[in-house]
């Protein structure tokens, strides 16, 4: 599923350990990089957002290991 560009993979992906934390760099990139397309993903919201804005494509994903773990078991991304 992922590739460059609208619809395809990150060109960047940053795991981080607490959803703060992800929160507080994908803040940064968003700040210092605002040409690049960020998104976080993290546990404790619906997915259904998070995978339309995955599918759309981005340039970089900021993640916690548990959703990135929801979105591999459901097919989302991976392999």
């Amino acid at each position: 599923m992922f590739g460059f560009g609208r619809g395809k993979n990150p060109l960047c992906l940053v795991l981080a350990p607490t959803r703060e934390l992800a929160r507080q760099v994908e803040k940064e990139f968003r700040e210092f990089a605002p040409s690049l397309d960020t998104i976080c993903l993290y546990g404790g919201t619906p997915m259904g957002q998070q995978v339309r804005e995955l599918n759309y494509g981005v340039d970089v994903a900021v993640e916690t290991p548990c959703r990135i773990i929801d979105l591999m078991k459901r097919g989302v991304c991976g392999s």
